[in-house]
C-alpha cells in the first residue's frame, strides 16, 4: 500500500522536479540542519573536555529537566498556536490568536523565573547542585522559550532562511561565550547555564523583530479559535511530549539516583554521539516536511490534498528507516573510537554498549515521525494512549535494568522499550498503517468520479 505511493511520489518528482521554492527551502533546511549539528559536536567536544563528567551531567540534566517544564508549560499553547496559524490566516483571526500566545509566553516565563529566583539556593542544596544552578536554569527558560518560540513560528511560515540565520548564529554565539567564560572563570553548571541564558534572551529578543505583523481582523479577538485548539489538541500534544520525554530521557535520571552523576555524565556524552545521525535525519526531514503537510492538510475536506500530505511524510519516513539503517555499523567498527573522539579520555564504554545504544537511538528517532502522521490527522490523543502506556511501562523496565546492569542495562531497557512502542504504534488499533489505508481510500474515491467522466 505505501510501497505504490511513493513509486507514484518518485515518478512525479523525476519528471516535474521540485519548484524552485522548495530547491530553496531544502537548501537552507539542509544548511540549517547541517550547521546545527556540526556546532552540536564542536559543542560535546569542548564541553565535554572542560566541564569533566560530573559538571557536564549536572548541565545536561538541567537541560533536559527545562525541557520537560516547556513541554507543561508552554506547548499546550505552542504547538496549537502553530496548528491553527493557516487557518487563522484565512479567517482574520491572526492578530488575535498572536496576543494570546505572547500573553501565555509572558505570564509563563517569568513566573518561572521568579519561581527559580525565590527557590534556587534551597532546592540546589538539597539535590547537591550549585546554589545558582537553578536560578539560571529560569534564565535559560525564558530565553529559550521565546526563542523557539519565534523560530518555530517563522519555520511553519516557511521563511527558512532567516530561521537559519537566526539558529545558528545563536548556537555558534551561545557556543563561544560559553566556553569563553568558563575558561574565564570557575568550571560550574551555573556559570554555564547564565551564560548560554544571556545570548538566548538576545536571540530571543531579535527573532521577536522578524515575526510577521498581521493586520487586525474584522472577527471579534475574543472568539478567536486557538483557546478551543489549546484544549482539544495543545493539551493532549503537550501531555504526549512529556510521556515522551519519559519514554527519552528517564534513564539519566535513574542513573544519578541510583550510580553517580559521574556515570551520568559519561552516559549523557554517549547517548549524544549514537543520537547525532539519526537526531539529523529527524530533525532535517521533519522540519522540511513537517510545515509543508500541515499547509497541505489544512482543509481536510479535500481528500486528494489531505493524502497527498500523507504521503509527503510517508517519503520522510522511508528515506530515516533506509539511511539510518546504513549508518548503524559505523558504530560496530568505530564505535569507541568516535565517543572518546568527540568528548575526552574520561569518556569509555564498551562496543557493545554503544551499538545497542545506537538502535535503541535509531528507533526513538522514528517515533516523532510517525507521530507526525497522527499530528496531521489532528488524532494526537490517540499517539498519546501509546506514549502514555510506554511511560508507565519504561520507567520500572529501566529502574530494573539499571538497577541490574548499571549503564549497559540503560541502553538495553531504551531498546527494548523502544522497538516494542515504534511496533504499537504503526501495527495496533488506531496506530499510523490504519489512518493511511484511510487516506489513501478516501482520496481514491474522491477521484473516481473524475475517472468516470473521463
Amino acid at each position: 500500500m505505501v510501497a505504490p505511493a511513493l513509486r507514484q511520489v518518485w515518478r512525479n518528482a523525476c519528471q516535474s522536479g521540485l519548484s524552485p521554492r522548495l530547491r530553496s527551502e531544502a537548501g537552507w533546511v539542509l544548511c540549517n540542519k547541517m550547521g546545527e549539528f556540526g556546532l552540536a559536536f564542536v559543542e560535546l567536544k569542548l564541553l565535554a573536555a572542560i566541564m569533566g563528567p560530573l559538571v557536564f551531567a549536572e548541565y545536561r540534566l538541567v537541560l533536559t529537566a527545562l525541557l520537560l517544564l516547556g513541554h507543561a508549560l508552554i506547548m499546550p499553547m505552542q504547538q496549537a498556536y502553530l496548528r491553527y496559524s493557516h487557518t487563522a490566516h484565512n479567517e482574520g483571526m491572526s492578530q488575535a490568536a498572536d496576543r494570546i500566545a505572547k500573553r501565555w509566553l509572558t505570564v509563563v516565563t517569568l513566573s518561572v523565573v521568579v519561581l527559580a529566583a525565590v527557590t534556587s539556593k534551597p532546592l540546589s542544596h538539597w539535590l547537591g547542585l550549585h546554589p545558582w544552578t537553578l536560578l539560571a536554569g529560569g534564565f535559560v527558560f525564558l530565553g529559550n522559550r521565546w526563542r523557539t518560540f519565534t523560530l518555530q513560528t517563522l519555520d511553519f511560515n516557511r521563511q527558512r532562511r532567516i530561521v537559519a540565520i537566526l539558529n545558528i548564529g545563536f548556537l555558534a554565539t551561545a557556543l563561544v561565550t560559553v566556553v569563553v567564560v568558563l575558561r574565564m572563570s570557575s568550571v560550574s553548571a551555573s556559570t554555564a547555564l547564565f551564560s548560554y541564558a544571556s545570548i538566548a534572551v538576545v536571540f530571543g529578543i531579535i527573532g521577536l523583530m522578524y515575526l510577521p505583523r498581521h493586520e487586525a481582523g474584522s472577527s471579534v479577538p475574543g472568539k478567536s479559535g486557538l483557546p478551543n485548539l489549546i484544549r482539544q489538541f495543545g493539551v493532549p500534544y503537550a501531555m504526549l511530549l512529556i510521556f515522551q520525554w519519559v519514554f527519552t530521557f528517564s534513564e539519566r535520571y535513574i542513573l544519578g539516583i541510583q550510580l553517580d552523576l559521574n556515570s551520568v555524565g559519561i552516559y549523557i556524552a554517549a547517548y549524544m554521539v549514537c543520537g547525532f545521525p539519526f537526531m539529523m535525519g529527524l530533525a532535517f526531514i521533519k522540519g522540511f516536511l513537517l510545515p509543508i503537510a500541515y499547509q497541505r492538510s489544512s482543509d481536510t475536506s479535500d481528500a486528494g490534498r489531505f493524502w497527498s500530505a500523507n504521503v509527503i511524510l510517508l517519503t520522510g519516513i522511508a528515506v530515516y528507516i533506509v539511511v539510518g539503517a546504513l549508518t548503524l555499523p559505523i558504530y560496530g567498527l568505530f564505535g569507541t573510537r568516535i565517543l572518546e573522539l568527540m568528548t575526552s579520555s574520561e569518556y569509555t564504554l564498551s562496543t557493545s554498549t554503544l551499538v545497542c545504544l545506537a538502535v535503541a537511538r535509531y528507533f526513538q528517532c522514528l517515533g516523532p515521525l510517525l507521530e507526525s502522521i497522527f499530528a496531521v490527522h489532528k488524532r494526537v490523543t490517540g499517539f498519546l494512549r501509546y506514549r502514555l502506556l510506554g511511560g508507565l511501562v519504561v520507567i520500572p523496565l529501566l529502574w530494573f535494568a539499571i538497577n541490574w546492569k548499571g549503564v549497559d542495562g540503560a541502553a538495553q531497557g531504551i531498546l527494548a522499550a523502544n522497538v516494542v512502542f515504534i511496533v504499537a504504534v504503526t501495527l495496533g488499533p488506531g496506530g499510523c498503517l490504519g489512518m493511511i489505508q484511510t487516506a489513501r481510500r478516501n482520496a481514491s474515491k474522491a477521484t473516481e468520479p473524475e475517472t468516470r467522466a473521463v
